[in-house]
This record gives C-alpha cells, sequence and structure tokens, in this order.
C-alpha cells in the first residue's frame, strides 16, 4: 500500500460488455468494443470507456481489466463474475489493485 501512496493508485475492472475493449482484457475473454462496433457506438479508443475516464479522473492507472462480455455476476464457473478465474484477472505480475 505505501507503494501505491508514493504513486498512482491502482485500479482493477470486473465487469461485463461495457466494461471490455479490444487489447484491454486477458486473452480468450469475450469482448464487445472490437472492430466496426468502436466506430458504431462512439468507443473508439480505451480512453473513450466509462473506466478509463474514471481511472484518469481519480489519478490512478489501470492494472488490469477482468471484464468479459457476455458475463454475470454469479453463476456456476467462469465467466461469472464470482469465479476464481475472473477474480484471478484482476491481478498481474503479483500485484493487485489498491
Amino acid at each position: 500500500m505505501a507503494e501505491a501512496m508514493a504513486g498512482k493508485r491502482r485500479f482493477s475492472i470486473l465487469g461485463d460488455s461495457i466494461s471490455t475493449f479490444e487489447g484491454c482484457n486477458p486473452t480468450g475473454f469475450r469482448v464487445f468494443y472490437e472492430g466496426e462496433r468502436c466506430a458504431a457506438t462512439g468507443v473508439r479508443e480505451a480512453r473513450d470507456t466509462w473506466w478509463a475516464q474514471v481511472v484518469d479522473a481519480l489519478g490512478g492507472e489501470l492494472l488490469a481489466n477482468g471484464s468479459f462480455s457476455g458475463s454475470m455476476v454469479e453463476g456456476a464457473g467462469f465467466p461469472a463474475g464470482d469465479s476464481a478465474e475472473r477474480v484471478a484477472a484482476l491481478a498481474r505480475d503479483g500485484q493487485a489493485p489498491d
């Protein structure tokens, strides 16, 4: 925690379709904002997503985005938000979000 207090706070995202963006999610996770859908929705870059705007407004940095398009909060395993795989996707290189 002392490291985070000295620098930027690290944020991780656990969400569904609207929290995904091409190139920002783990390999194999379904993504909503990709290809032509980006132009059609106006979410053309990662910085256009709600989560990137929140992280920026709070002066933080994105650690990991464990969102999965089409997922639900609860369910019988992956890709539900309460699955071990989704929770593990919130850390990166041994670092946990603040």
